[in-house]
């Protein structure tokens, strides 16, 4: 009998322990730039060892992160690419860092090619302020409750656009040419 109320025991108490520490939590709300929508993007999750622990798409203005431990985390929001292709459509992709930008015409047919939703969201996308690109500067942060948070990102300021990428093994940015001799005095 003891062994079978032992047995009993340790199958009611598995399923509890066996979720011990990592109960999952869920992060979502809206996603706004000087109270606009953001219509698309990508929100990604830090934790407070800054790893990334999350990411997902913003979709007409919202967001949506499941499976996050509890606890402190940094958000980032990002919806152009470095060189300002829009981020979150696949076919806006630049090239391989080694090959030209594609020509204008290139992105301009690839847009048409694109659904009209899609298209329609690529008309409103604006940049957002490099702060909120960032983890170290961005002031995006909260904290992750068991079930689900909500968590509107409000950002406010002037959109810039992600500086191109040097390919690798290109001279970069041409140098700053050293001071001329001061003016002569008058």
């Amino acid at each position: 009998m003891r062994n079978c109320t032992l047995l009993a025991l340790t199958l009611l108490t598995a399923p509890v322990l066996a979720g011990c520490g990592k109960v999952p939590g869920g992060l979502g709300g809206m996603v706004t730039l000087n109270g606009e929508k953001v219509p698309t993007g990508q929100v990604m999750v830090f934790n407070a060892s800054n790893e990334l622990v999350g990411s997902t798409t913003i979709v007409d203005g919202a967001y949506e992160v499941t499976g996050l431990a509890a606890g402190p985390v940094t958000l980032t929001v990002q919806t152009h690419q470095p060189g300002g292709y829009p981020l979150g459509i696949a076919v806006m992709a630049p090239p391989l860092p080694t090959e030209p930008p594609l020509p204008k015409e290139v992105l301009e047919q690839r847009i048409k090619d694109l659904p009209e939703a899609a298209r329609k969201a690529l008309e409103t996308l604006k940049p957002v302020p490099l702060k909120y690109t960032d983890r170290a500067q961005s002031d995006l942060k909260t904290v992750v409750s068991v079930g689900k948070t909500t968590y509107h990102l409000q950002m406010s300021g002037q959109g810039e656009f992600p500086p191109a990428v040097e390919p690798p093994g290109s001279p970069g940015p041409a140098p700053v040419p050293p001071p001329g001799p001061p003016p002569p005095p008058r």
